[in-house]
Formats: C-alpha cells, structure tokens, sequence
C-alpha cells in the first residue's frame, strides 16, 4: 500500500453485529469518490445499512464483492484520499480484532450441537440455499427464546362488531395501530408483562416505559420495528407511525435503533389468515400478542342467534414471570377494550 493510501476497515455496525452480508457494491477500481458518498449496501441480521466513504478519494483496490461477508474490522476499500499529506499511511475505521462468529447466547448446558441429517440427495434431486443474515439471525433468536423461556400459550376471542363500525367511521386505521394502543392500556395494569427476567439476580425487571415491537412482513423476512411510548399516543398518530416504518422497513430503509429496546410485542397475521396460533416470544421479553383473521360467527345473544365479528386472540408468556390466570385476565381485559371500542383513545381531544 502507498503511503498515501488509506484503507477502510468495516466500523462496528451496532451492539453484538460481527459480520455482514455484502448486497451491492456502488464503485469500481479507479472511481473517485466523495466524503459519505454511499460505496456498498451491507445487510446485518436486523437491517440493510449504507457505508458512506470516509473521505473524498481515488479507489485503488476494492476488497468485498457481492453477496460474499465481511467482518468487523476487515478491510473494505483502499482509497487514494485526494489533498493527503505525503509520507502518512493511515486505517479508516479502525475497529478491535473481529471475533470467531458466536455461538447461541445459551448457558453451556442448553447448547445445542448441530442437528445431524441424512443425505437427501439419496432419494432425489436437491438444492442447497445459504440462509441470509436476517434469516440466520431469526433461526438462532427463535432457538435461544424456545430453549430458554417456558412458553405458555392461552387463547380468547373478542368481538369486534362495534369497533369494525367504529374503524370505519375513524378512516379506516389499521387494526394493528388499534390493538398497540388497547395493548399499551392494559401493559398499564398488568405491568408483568411489561418487563424481562433477571435470573441471575433473582429479579423480575419491570419497565416504566411502553415501546411495542410490531412485526412486519418483508420479502426479505420477519423485522420488528419498535414504535416508542405507544401509551402516550392515540390511535390515528400510532397508524401513520407503524405505516412509515412498515413502509421503510420493506424499502430496507429502517435504522438499527428502530428495531431495538421494545418491550412487548404484537404480531398480527389477521391480514394474510388463520385463527389462533402460538407466537415466539422475543427474548428478553416476557410476553407476545398474536391476532389471527377475524371471521363472522353466530353467537346466542339473549336466547337469538347473530352475527358477529369475531377476533382470534394469542397471549404466549413466559411462566417464569407470569401465571396462567393473569393471562387469562390480561386477554379478557385487552377483548373487553376492543368489543367498547368507544373508550379507546382514537384522536387528541
């Protein structure tokens, strides 16, 4: 390398993110490049993140390619900064020795060793599809939430007549920004729900705040952004809010800090279908909220027979901080706010 070459070595990304999967590469050898202009895609398992350049230069060997990885710390670019001063060599984005890929956060004795499996090719043709990073990511969260939090599941229906009329007359927001605004109204009285366990201090967290992750269907897979303070908006502000971010989030344009530090999460399939079902808790959550697809059903109502809208309820918990009949209570006080839909908060007043 000249001495008046600098190279730039992948900067640290965000919390616990080792390595990342080159998407695009936006320069070639001999391309002379501005101070933040964007040189790669990269995608981590949380998000796709433009790589500005650090300085405004000449590129002189290009070090990653498309759809290959890179670790933090290696080395991106080699550049030719114009205006460097002679006889100084320098490394751009220094970062400390990337470490070997982790291991599942999992205490020693619940590790588990790769599932052996046969050859399947034996019995026909096959193809082999390297996970993404985002879809690695999803396998080993799901693992370390199933093996270390006791999952219960309970199950409720609420009627939702009222509130379809409602929605309508509202402007029709998403039942999505209805369920995190009845949702965050009864985090408030259950606040075990709202919290994570501690288990080496033998303490449950409780947290003052309300950020609810929502899952939003990419093509790329499952993101979770986080909408802040759900508690202290109304429902019409909470649908623009989770419409850009699910907008974004399918663009690859959420920031990491978007998809961190919620504290429940909903998860709502009503819209592609299916009823009840158990959702994975997002460990160190306690609790998740899954909806399946409302469907009309009769319901004796004062000796007759009627039509009603009927809304599939999921609560899974994590036993170890939460009973069985406090989540009983938890679903029926969440269908109570939806079937008097009146008491919700759709507007400032």
């Amino acid at each position: 390398m000249s001495k008046v070459e600098m190279e730039f070595r992948l900067p640290k990304l965000g919390e616990k993110i080792e390595f990342a999967q080159v998407v695009k590469v936006h320069v070639r050898v001999g391309d002379v490049v501005r101070k933040d202009q964007t040189v790669a895609e990269l995608e981590t398992d949380k998000a796709v993140v433009e790589l500005p350049s650090p300085t405004t230069g000449t590129i002189k060997a290009i070090h990653i390619k498309e759809g290959g990885k890179i670790k933090i710390g290696a080395p991106v670019l080699t550049l030719d900064p114009k205006g460097g001063e002679k006889g100084s060599a320098a490394v751009i984005g220094e970062a400390e020795k990337p470490s070997v890929a982790r291991r599942l956060t999992l205490p020693p004795s619940q590790r588990r060793s790769p599932e052996l499996l046969p050859d399947f090719s034996r019995w026909g043709g096959i193809e082999r599809k390297p996970m993404s990073p985002l879809r690695l990511k999803t396998a080993q969260a799901m693992t370390t939430a199933w093996s270390v939090i006791p999952h219960v599941t309970q199950f409720d229906d609420a009627d939702i007549t009222l509130l379809v009329e409602l929605q309508k007359k509202k402007g029709k927001p998403s039942m999505t920004a209805i369920l995190v605004k009845a949702a965050s109204g009864v985090l408030k009285q259950f606040p075990q729900f709202n919290a994570s366990v501690d288990l080496k201090k033998e303490e449950i967290i409780l947290k003052k705040y309300c950020h609810i992750g929502v899952a939003v269907d990419t093509e790329r897979g499952l993101l979770v952004p986080v909408l802040r303070d759900a508690d202290k908006k109304n429902i019409m502000s909470i649908a623009r809010e989770l419409d850009e971010m699910a907008t974004r989030a399918r663009e690859k344009k959420l920031k990491l800090e978007e998809m961190e530090g919620a504290s429940f999460t909903v998860t709502n399939l009503g819209g592609i279908g299916g009823g009840h079902f158990t959702p994975i808790i997002h460990h160190p959550e306690v609790a998740i909220l899954g909806v399946g697809r409302s469907a009309q059903k009769p319901v004796l109502i004062d000796g007759k027979w009627e039509p009603r809208r009927i809304l599939p309820l999921s609560i899974s918990y994590d036993h170890r901080a939460i009973d069985g009949a406090d989540a009983s209570r938890f679903l029926r006080r969440l269908a109570g706010l939806l079937e008097k839909p009146e008491g919700l908060e759709w507007e400032t007043k």
